[in-house]
């Protein structure tokens, strides 16, 4: 089950960027092929972000293609997973095919129109052979069609994606960067602490379990995702910090 977003996260104001841009038609989007890329270190929330914004879509009637985390594994084909996404049935032949284009599948995306891609984890498409890279790349500027208007957001480690971003560019694509950033430790950061232990049902005082903020802060070092998953763990017994 998805948990509930936190306006006090440290990445509600990369969200609301997001928000801003999620449908071309009122994003200033011009003629120029676009890609948003929302990078940050390792745990530091870009999933949290994609799912949340996956989540906005749906409420605000955005037709948005939401292609989750790639399975570990040695299938990284980004083709593959955009494939799936489409929830239609899928002719083996045509599934693992390397080819860059299928009328049927492509007949689907069109017809459907999608305003939006979510690429969640984009960093594992990028960190495979060099052969695959190259196909994941082609296909990340194939989804960037001038016609659609389509905003495609591309979410995950900024040391592997930065240089995607960076070719992309140089190929004449408009690129867009939202930065996910460490919280300090500060109020705000105690008021998202707190909340995150509030989604943990306790049965009464005696069960509350015992934070120090300040811990958490050294170890996760202010990152939004890490700091959920400590906070996650505290609270179900498993470490103490």
């Amino acid at each position: 089950m998805r948990q509930q977003w936190l306006d006090c996260s440290g990445n509600q104001s990369v969200l609301k960027e997001c928000e801003a841009l999620l449908d071309g038609d009122k994003a200033n989007y011009g003629a120029q092929k676009r890609l948003i890329f929302v990078m940050g270190a390792p745990r530091a929330g870009a999933s949290a972000i994609a799912k949340e914004l996956y989540a906005v879509a749906v409420r605000r009637g955005v037709r948005c293609l939401a292609l989750g985390e790639a399975p570990w594994g040695t299938n990284v084909n980004l083709r593959n997973h955009y494939l799936r996404s489409l929830e239609v049935p899928l002719l083996p032949d045509d599934f693992w095919s390397n080819e860059l284009s299928s009328r049927p599948y492509e007949a689907v995306v069109a017809l459907r129109a999608y305003q939006a891609v979510l690429i969640d984890d984009g960093h594992d498409y990028f960190r495979c052979n060099k052969s695959v890279v190259r196909r994941n790349f082609d296909r990340v500027l194939q989804l960037t069609e001038v016609g659609a208007k389509r905003q495609v957001f591309v979410f995950g480690l900024h040391d592997i994606l930065e240089p995607v971003a960076i070719k992309a560019a140089n190929a004449g694509i408009e690129i867009i960067r939202l930065s996910l950033s460490s919280m300090p430790n500060d109020e705000r950061y105690h008021n998202f602490v707190n909340r995150l232990i509030s989604r943990y049902p306790i049965r009464s005082d005696r069960d509350r379990p015992f934070v120090d903020i300040g811990s958490v802060h050294r170890f996760s070092n202010g990152r939004v995702g890490l700091t959920a998953d400590v906070v996650r763990d505290i609270c179900s017994g498993l470490v103490l910090i």
